[in-house]
């Protein structure tokens, strides 16, 4: 994966104003989808791609958050992803994350699924790294 200063270098992510208003309403949105998915989206069979989607989205908008707070922007989720290093996340929640990014982008544009056992891991990955991602980022 590349790194976020090749990504910013490269022009994937550019410049731009912080922006507070984006940042709070983000911040809110994840807020709120991970409050639905918590109480009303039960884990089983047939709520594991769903759920596995949402963990994914609930963290690339805490972290979109970060990038106007920063003043950044980018339509890259490899690059939002990669920003995570930057951050202080060690390399296998990187890593975890960057496989979890292609998992979701194969089963939102290409119908891939996800078994119950992968989308309990990424139901763990959440809670485990959502505290230290609030905290970084608000």
């Amino acid at each position: 994966m590349r790194t976020f200063e090749e990504f910013l270098k490269q022009g994937v992510v550019k410049e731009r104003r912080k922006d507070e208003a984006r940042f709070r309403d983000l911040i809110e949105g994840a807020e709120k989808r991970k409050s639905i998915m918590e109480k009303y989206l039960p884990l089983n069979e047939e709520t594991a791609v769903k759920i596995t989607e949402e963990c994914y989205d609930i963290i690339r908008e805490v972290l979109e958050a970060k990038f106007a707070k920063e003043g950044y922007k980018t339509y890259s989720h490899e690059a939002v992803v990669s920003y995570l290093t930057n951050l202080g996340f060690s390399k296998d929640e990187v890593m975890f994350l960057d496989r979890l990014r292609e998992i979701r982008n194969g089963t939102r544009y290409y119908g891939k699924r996800v078994n119950l056992e992968y989308a309990k891991k990424v139901k763990e990955f959440l809670s485990s790294i959502y505290p230290k991602l609030k905290k970084v980022v608000c």
